[in-house]
């Protein structure tokens, strides 16, 4: 949580029984007569809360939520539909890409555009507009029509503008996670300058830790109605306790919350950040399943099939999870190319809790480093690798993990420890695709499986 100098006291925002309805139409066209049948639905009801100048708010909820309905009345793109809402000062908010911004007009004469929108003249934006473009950080391209811009140009323009009109209230709706690391890493530093300025920052995020770290409060909204406001982990118990599904059998148990796998052991949850995921290595950038889109494909007590599609790259994943054992669980993941697509290395990952200090193969054993080296590159602190064939092992106190792949001929088991943002002992199976595969052709299947397996170490 992020400590402020300016003391909470004074409202920012009231919200009052705030309810937003759509009327639909359905045509009956195969009755007769005719008809046509009215019928309303409800994305918002009855949702009230008083946020705090100099509060950073978060609001998590599924898709669906209405979290982005909310938004869009508080920054009065459209009208509630019952209830009504206060805000103190001017808003400044970052929707949706495309908001405000003409697409065949340069960055450069949008900004003209964009703080008109803001009520900030021409006179006044002038003396900042070096600022703005500096911190936008995008050269010439500032110049050439917004239509030819990523969402990542765009979202620095229209992020830079937002904070250099300084607004009392700043909302955003999930448009951070655009851009990429650096850029985040400037908008973060942003936000909590904003804070200790007494800026009150709405902020939507499915990132959850990002919420966390971030926000002093939040609010959990499922199916148009306000769950509850607390505090971020208050708060996310209670979203992870309402999304979490997955399969349990004797000791062992796998939950699935949104895009994210974890492992338990009599309920106690052994994996950390994380969880059990896999990540691709294409043109020197790293894309994990944490980013899927998932649905179910099967799921009983022992068995649980999914799949997930990545939004960036066109691969299609399949995880299948079977309990063989009240300590075993047999693990399946296939992966599909939907096009060319170059890949330097995929890697399945299970990222344990930091509680497990030891770690051994069949042929060496250490102990974790206590500490989590932040100096670390891109694959961590790597403590061990070997073939795939054999058992990698993190061991605690009480508990003992394995993981093994099966059916490879290639690749690599490793032991990794992550990086301090993590806080995770990794067990990890890595496959390198040779240099002179230039790329992978469509339609490329590769599968992978093995076990998971716990052995209790207490009598």
């Amino acid at each position: 949580m992020v400590e402020s100098d300016v003391i909470l006291n004074a409202t920012a925002v009231e919200i009052q029984n705030i309810g937003k309805k759509y009327r639909t139409s359905v045509s009956r066209k195969y009755q007769q007569p005719k008809s046509i049948v009215n019928s309303e639905i409800w994305v918002l009801r009855n949702v009230s809360v008083k946020i705090l100048k100099g509060e950073i708010f978060g609001i998590v909820g599924p898709n669906g939520a209405g979290k982005s309905t909310l938004l869009k009345i508080l920054s009065k793109v459209t009208s509630p539909s019952e209830g009504s809402f206060h805000i103190e000062g001017r808003v400044n908010a970052l929707l949706e890409l495309g908001t405000g911004f003409h697409p065949e007009l340069s960055g450069y004469e949008n900004l003209f555009i964009g703080a008109a929108l803001q009520g900030v003249k021409k006179a006044a934006l002038l003396p900042i507009l070096d600022k703005i473009i500096a911190f936008a950080d995008i050269g010439d391209a500032v110049f050439q029509p917004i239509r030819t811009y990523s969402s990542g140009m765009y979202l620095r323009l229209a992020f830079s503008l937002a904070i250099h009109l300084k607004p009392d209230v700043l909302i955003l709706d999930e448009i951070i996670a655009v851009g990429d690391d650096a850029f985040q890493k400037k908008c973060f530093s942003v936000i909590r300058h904003f804070q200790q300025e007494g800026v009150t920052i709405l902020f939507v995020s499915h990132d959850l830790k990002l919420v966390s770290l971030l926000c002093q409060r939040a609010m959990l909204l499922d199916e148009g109605t306000c769950l509850g406001v607390n505090t971020p982990r208050r708060v996310l118990e209670l979203y992870n306790r309402r999304r979490s599904r997955g399969i349990a059998w004797g000791n062992f148990s796998i939950h699935k919350i949104d895009s994210k796998f974890d492992l338990y052991h009599n309920n106690s949850k052994l994996t950390g950040a994380l969880g059990l995921y896999t990540s691709f290595r294409c043109g020197g950038i790293w894309y994990d399943s944490l980013r899927n889109n998932w649905h179910d494909l099967q799921m009983n007590e022992k068995i649980y099939n999914i799949e997930g599609w990545n939004n960036i790259i066109s691969v299609r994943q399949q995880w299948a999870f079977r309990i063989h054992s009240d300590e075993t669980v047999e693990w399946t993941v296939q992966f599909q190319g939907i096009e060319n697509i170059k890949i330097e290395r995929i890697q399945v990952n299970v990222m344990l809790h930091e509680m497990f200090s030891e770690w051994r193969t069949g042929s060496d054993q250490g102990s974790f480093p206590l500490e989590f080296d932040a100096s670390c590159g891109e694959d961590w602190t790597r403590l061990w690798i070997g073939s795939p064939d054999g058992t990698a092992t993190a061991e605690s106190g009480e508990l003992a993990i394995s993981f093994s792949v099966s059916a490879v001929s290639e690749g690599a088991l490793a032991v990794v420890n992550s990086h301090p943002d993590f806080r995770g002992r990794v067990l990890q199976y890595i496959l390198m695709i040779p240099p002179s595969i230039t790329s992978v052709e469509k339609g490329w299947q590769l599968t992978i499986k093995g076990l998971i397996t716990t052995v209790s170490r207490v009598s």
